[in-house]
């Protein structure tokens, strides 16, 4: 059993309730806590190097791997976990309450020493179970918050990860002279190597993200969040541009990861109540579709981006008529993050009307506990037809308003997905509307 999938896999298997009431000490159930404490402690040493061979290559340098991987960490994990398996052995319930205390404190030291958000949300893990078992709700709530805020800033780190990757500037290979060309191939194959170094570690980090997330959105129904949505990994490989005969010397042992264009996590969402992933949650507070109206002459569509991977139409569309969707939506940062977060409300076309190409409608922000004056930070759009903002770091959340624009037919059938990203972030919801659905009446 993988250290990531343990307790997943546990809770599909006998309910979240029966393995929080097997960490508690019930007697009946004590095989639960024995199974899952000894799955831990043996996948651990093997997470451990597989986050500092990933943190290896994100960094694109060469550095040993005890130096990476601090030793104060290592030793505060392994003496945790010993203390948590001789817990879930224990028969004496002061021994196991002595024993699990042990293990809080010594994870809660490797906490402190972790180099990394994913090593901090690796050991965060173990402190929400500890709480869990001591019975404590407030001290497992408390660290599971605190494992949404490390996996969100790892998953924030991975995208981050991009801009250190090194681009060779292929475009210049055509005009270069052949000796130019013989004289900086080395240095220009050496930045191909850092690109694909990198890349590796982004796919990497992105399943481990991916582990953790799943396992989060597990543990919350123990500290009493809802069921979660599944989060999908959408890794988006951009397509190899026509390269001259040089450069496709440059680039000719390279494998796809090289061709990574960016990497996000998406939840599809009906709309009926919040949906949490991470740190981040979405609360639809309205969402309504409004009567069909004639398109503006000129408008076309356009293909964008949808990040749950579906397809979009390969060709612009000239619609007669489009159907705008109103929708307003508060999002919250729980813990608040480090860094500035984006949020954007999208759809997976774009709408022009002989404009630069941009997102149709209007939008507005309020920030939540803030004063709305530029001067303080506080979140505003980009520009006048973008519904895109930037919350200041440290930030708890904004309320968003949005009107966006969708292709139509001139009885107001319309399907699309509105998408609110958050950091990197999707949540999806459905618009459809059928030829024999109400509508609203025509102005």
């Amino acid at each position: 059993m993988e250290p990531l999938t343990a307790v997943v896999l546990l809770a599909g298997r006998y309910g979240i309730q029966q393995v929080v009431a097997g960490l508690t000490g019930r007697p009946d159930l004590g095989g639960l806590a024995v199974e899952l404490f000894d799955a831990l402690s043996a996948g651990q040493d093997r997470l451990s190097g597989q986050i500092a061979a990933i943190e290896q290559r994100l960094s694109g340098i060469e550095e040993r791997l005890d130096q990476i991987l601090d030793q104060r960490y290592t030793s505060a994990v392994g003496a945790g976990l010993r203390c948590l398996v001789d817990a879930g052995g224990s028969t004496d319930p002061g021994a196991r309450q002595d024993d699990l205390l042990a293990a809080r404190g010594h994870f809660r030291q490797a906490s402190g020493a972790a180099s990394s958000s994913l090593q901090r949300a690796a050991v965060e893990r173990y402190l929400v179970l500890c709480g869990l078992a001591l019975g404590r709700a407030d001290v497992a709530r408390t660290a599971w918050l605190q494992l949404n805020g490390a996996v969100t800033m790892a998953a924030l780190e991975v995208q981050a990860a991009f801009d250190r990757a090194p681009s060779p500037p292929f475009e210049m290979l055509r005009h270069l002279r052949a000796s130019e060309f013989r004289r900086q191939l080395p240095e220009w194959q050496e930045l191909v190597e850092q690109r694909e170094t990198i890349c590796s570690g982004i796919v990497e980090a992105a399943s481990v993200v991916e582990g953790l997330l799943a396992e989060s959105g597990v543990l919350g129904q123990a500290v009493g969040e809802p069921p979660p949505l599944p989060v999908r990994k959408i890794l988006w490989y951009g397509e190899a541009a026509p390269l001259s005969e040089r450069a496709g010397r440059l680039v000719a042992d390279t494998t796809a990861a090289s061709n990574l264009r960016g990497v996000r996590w998406v939840v599809e969402h009906g709309g009926v109540g919040p949906v949490r992933v991470g740190a981040f949650a979405v609360t639809w507070e309205e969402f309504e579709i409004l009567p069909v109206r004639p398109a503006p002459f000129g408008s076309a569509f356009y293909p964008g981006i949808l990040w749950s991977g579906r397809q979009v139409p390969p060709t612009h569309q000239k619609p007669s008529h489009v159907v705008d969707v109103r929708l307003k939506a508060s999002v919250g940062i729980d813990p608040p993050l480090p860094w500035r977060i984006v949020v954007a409300a999208r759809t997976p076309v774009v709408a022009r009307d002989d404009r630069p190409m941009s997102f149709g409608g209007a939008a507005g922000l309020s920030t939540a506990g803030a004063v709305a004056d530029p001067s303080h930070g506080v979140a505003r759009p980009r520009d006048e037809d973008r519904p895109v903002w930037s919350l200041p770091a440290g930030e708890s959340g904004c309320e968003i308003t949005a009107t966006l624009t969708f292709p139509a037919d001139a009885d107001g059938v319309v399907a699309g997905t509105v998408e609110v990203e958050v950091g990197g972030f999707a949540v999806l919801r459905p618009v459809h509307r059928g030829s024999g659905e109400p509508r609203p009446a025509k102005r």
